[in-house]
């Protein structure tokens, strides 16, 4: 499994933050590779208000028995969503961006 940037950033900074001997060294490495840490967790429910679809767990669970996507399909091509949907999650997954893993998320639960 292939672990993108952001995720390695995470990681990395949280055994930073447990480890703080070594915590000058990490910071010191994301300012010379220009790195960002962005801790926010975005859920779900979160995902689904910035998709601007209903985030009630109900509706969730329900999104997700009535749009299965084939395993040859990427969720970013999937028929369901609108062009600005589609846009976002592109983005967001092209950036790497901190919504790429609950977008992951949902394309997992999609299948």
């Amino acid at each position: 499994m292939l672990l993108s940037k952001n995720r390695i950033r995470r990681a990395l900074f949280l055994f930073a933050e447990k480890n703080t001997g070594i915590f000058t060294i990490v910071v010191e490495i994301f300012l010379f590779n220009g790195g960002y840490m962005d801790n926010s967790y975005h859920s779900l429910n979160a995902l689904f208000a910035q998709l601007g679809l209903d985030n009630s767990d109900e509706h969730i669970s329900l999104f997700i028995d009535n749009n299965k996507l084939p395993s040859n399909v990427l969720i970013v091509d999937a028929p369901f969503w609108n062009q600005g949907q589609k846009h976002f999650i592109e983005e967001s997954l092209n950036a790497d961006a901190d919504w790429s893993e609950v977008i992951d998320t949902l394309d997992a639960l999609l299948r």
